[in-house]
Order: C-alpha cells, then structure tokens, then sequence
C-alpha cells in the first residue's frame, strides 16, 4: 500500500465516499426527484424560505418538478460542512505523516477512532441536508434530520466517556445507540422530528455542564475560546434560522442570500469550533 495512501486513508475515504453520496443526488436530481412532497412545502408555513410560491405554494411546479435543486442556495452551502469534515480527515493524515504531536493529548488526539467519527459526520452534514433542499421530498428529510442527529449524538457519548474515564468503546457504544434510538422515532414520526431533536439537544447540553463541573478536566484557555466562539457562531444561526423561516422578516425567496444558507455556513463553523475545542482539553485518559 502506497505511503501516501496509508497516512491518509481516513481523508481518501472521506473524499470517495462524499463522491458516491453526491453522485446519488445528481441522478436522483436527473430523474426529477422521486416521492411525496415534503409536508413543510404543502404548508408552506416553514421551508426555509427559498423558491417558495408564498401565493399559491400548491400549485407550485416544484411538486411536480422540482428541477435538479429546488432550493439552489440551500443546496450548495451545505459545501461548508463538507469543506470542513475533511479538513478533520485530512489534519489526521496530516499529524502521521509529519510525526507532529498535538499539544494536547486526550480521546481525539491520541487515537483516530474519534478524531475520524468527528470528520465523518461533519462531512455527512452536509450531502444530508443536501437531500432534502434540493428536493423537498418527504423521504429526503429523513437524511437532513439524521446527518444532525449524527452530531449531536456525539456530544454526550464523548462527555460521558471523557467525564467517567470509560473505554472508548462505550463511547461508540452510546453513540450508536442514540442514532439508532433518533433514526427509529423519526421514521416512525417524521412530523415530530424537531421534538426528538431538541430532546437529544438537551441531552448534550445536560452531559457538557456535567463536565463543566467536573474538577477532573481541563481544558487550555484556546480551548475555551474556541467553545464560546463556537457557542455564539451556533446561537447566530438560530436566530437567522428562525427568522429565515417562509414568510419570516429575513426571507426572501428570490435572493442568492439566503439566511438557511447562513444558517448551514455558521453552523459548519460551530461544528468546527467545537471539535477545536474538544482538542484542547489537557490530561484525559487515552484508552
């Protein structure tokens, strides 16, 4: 096996697999998209905005056809989130071919296991919110919902292992449990989606000031700025998330700027605020 290829094998997979996933939205998007639509666009009470026939949304020939992206905009800023995942991927290969050592050693820079989970679902976010915005089908918003359940579900799974000292197994162990748990529910509900979000949204904030308490870990003062950083990046795009809603004050469905756009573009760099941050904490065990 070629040096090159084994130092950086987690970033070559990470680009061959985004290939196929985004090759699949392009044929999907050839033959016109296939499902029912999305119940957010038959409402049109909330579907981000972009496209939207805001006076007569049934009528609307994205039901029809919705072309190869019904939502450009909210499409191609989900690059954010690819851009960065494989930088993650590639900072792995990067490290073992240099021989550098993080300044810091805790479960993400001692090992890979995390490191490349972390990469590879900060890579997924963004061909699985592509699904669904360029084509506003029912079935593709399952794919949008679970690439966020993906990194969500990784907070408290890694808390818990870094706060307990627990093997690295478990972590994954958690960690495909609540995946599993979110994907289940939201096949069965697809309505309620938003509700098992925000619980397993609880669930993380709830294991991070568990941690917080915890006198056992500690993190470098970049660590912490890197936290806040990424806390005020997230709490922005919310804001213009809900403002960005149809009919919102920020939508305006015609624009190239688009605040869900905004939304994906700072969310991808909380996203990777966060696994800087994670970076930082000093002295945990590595097992």
């Amino acid at each position: 096996m070629p040096s090159v290829f084994r130092n950086y094998a987690e970033f070559e997979f990470g680009i061959i697999g985004l290939a196929v996933v985004l090759g699949i939205i392009l044929i999907c998007g050839a033959v016109g998209w296939p499902g029912e639509i999305n119940t957010c666009y038959k409402s049109a009470g909330n579907c981000y905005c972009e496209n939207i026939d805001q006076r007569n949304p049934q009528k609307s020939t994205i039901l029809k056809h919705p072309g190869m992206f019904a939502q450009p905009v909210n499409t191609w800023t989900n690059v954010g989130f690819m851009a960065v995942g494989l930088f993650m991927l590639w900072w792995i290969g990067w490290e073992r071919a240099t021989g550098r050592q993080a300044p810091h050693s805790n479960l993400i820079t001692s090992g890979t296991l995390y490191a490349t989970l972390y990469g590879g679902f900060t890579v997924f976010l963004g061909p699985g919110s592509m699904f669904f915005h360029a084509s506003m089908r029912q079935w593709a918003g399952w794919f949008d919902v679970m690439s966020m359940n993906f990194f969500l579900a990784f907070v408290p799974a890694y808390n818990l292992v870094r706060r307990f000292d627990w093997p690295k197994w478990v972590g994954v162990l958690i960690y495909s449990g609540l995946v599993v748990v979110e994907g289940v529910l939201n096949l069965v509900d697809t309505d309620d989606s938003l509700i098992f979000f925000s619980i397993l949204g609880v669930i993380a904030i709830v294991s991070q000031v568990i941690v917080a308490c915890s006198s056992s870990i500690r993190t470098a003062t970049s660590g912490k700025v890197w936290f806040w950083v990424g806390v005020g990046a997230f709490v922005l795009a919310f804001v213009i998330w809900y403002l960005s809603w149809t009919n919102g004050p920020l939508c305006d469905p015609h624009s190239p700027i688009q605040g869900h756009g905004v939304w994906h573009l700072l969310s991808a760099a909380a996203v990777g605020c966060l696994y800087m941050y994670f970076r930082a904490e000093e002295g945990t065990q590595t097992t």
